[in-house]
């Protein structure tokens, strides 16, 4: 962590060491408490810092909702409707759903929770839910929501559980959406999120090499465009410090290390064939490659390309 120099403020020796911003602990950031900082916790984000770097698990294009009637099986699709009745599971049968009936104006649908009866006691008829999910049927039945995420918007007298006045945080747009706790809903994270991005990125280091920024920019993809990184196969801890960093899965930086060793620049082409074969062959990929040469000598690109078909690896 970076420090400064206290300039002797009264308790503090001259040499005082100041914590770096990034490291101040969440419960005394405004706005958000001891009380809220402990359910913080339980995502284990006890520091601005640790916040920061916690990205969404997806984002979800809210500008344009499906309508109930227009909601076909097999959709994986986001809705939005108002709560007309509660059916909650029968006692004794916990295999039951926990069904809620949702309408928009175009249609009803019912949108049912499995193991989560407690949400009746959360549920209120007249309640606007925004609900993500898979649209299915139970045999012949008719077409529910087997919901995987949901949020309560508001009620139908307009009374909300966060402020009016950021609701284009949460609708009209492509929303981010955040792993929660118990007792930590939507809204409230996505608000809290947005105020500490606001109020302390330009402290994070950036996590992207200077080469690769000015690769991006010089080719104007934006990082979070890269569908696939595919660096040089030389150092394993090198290249989990570099994904690390920019928070990429697994999946997103191939690795094949472990299978061939250290293969010089032909790691790269290598990669591509051994890891991405059947990736390329559908649809457009744009990927970001850097290998390195003889001596100091290295070489970077964004390639952008569409059903490629590559042969499979021949090994002798």
């Amino acid at each position: 962590m970076h420090s400064t120099e206290s300039s002797g403020a009264p308790g503090r020796g001259a040499g005082a060491a100041v914590p770096h911003p990034l490291a101040t602990p969440l419960q005394f950031v405004k706005g958000i408490g001891p009380q809220r900082a402990k359910l913080l916790g339980n995502l284990g984000l006890h520091t601005v810092e640790d916040a920061l770097y916690y990205l969404p698990a997806r984002h979800e294009d809210r500008s344009q909702l499906t309508p109930i009637r227009g909601l076909k099986p097999d959709d994986v699709t986001t809705i939005t409707g108002t709560i007309r009745a509660i059916s909650p599971p029968p006692r004794g049968r916990p295999r039951v759903p926990l069904s809620v009936l949702l309408s928009d104006g175009t249609g009803f649908v019912p949108c049912v929770w499995f193991g989560q009866a407690y949400l009746e006691r959360i549920f209120q008829r007249g309640q606007r839910l925004i609900v993500h999910g898979r649209a299915q049927r139970f045999r012949s039945g008719p077409l529910q929501m087997h919901v995987k995420d949901y949020e309560i918007v508001e009620d139908e007298a307009g009374e909300t559980p966060s402020d009016p006045g950021d609701e284009h945080l949460h609708t009209g747009r492509l929303v981010p959406v955040y792993g929660l706790t118990r007792g930590l809903t939507a809204r409230p994270m996505r608000r809290l999120m947005k105020r500490l991005v606001e109020a302390y990125v330009d402290g994070l280091e950036d996590p992207l090499p200077p080469a690769l920024r000015a690769l991006c920019e010089f080719a104007q993809t934006p990082i979070e465009t890269v569908d696939y990184f595919v660096l040089h196969q030389a150092n394993r801890m090198i290249n989990e410090t570099i994904r690390k960093k920019l928070q990429l899965a697994p999946e997103k930086m191939p690795s094949t290390l472990h299978d061939f060793g250290n293969t010089s620049s032909a790691s790269v082409p290598l990669t591509m064939t051994a890891r991405l074969r059947e990736a390329m062959a559908q649809g457009p990929k744009t990927l970001l490659l850097s290998g390195f040469g003889i001596g100091l000598s290295w070489g970077s690109c964004v390639l952008r390309a569409s059903d490629v078909a590559m042969p499979a690896l021949v090994e002798l």
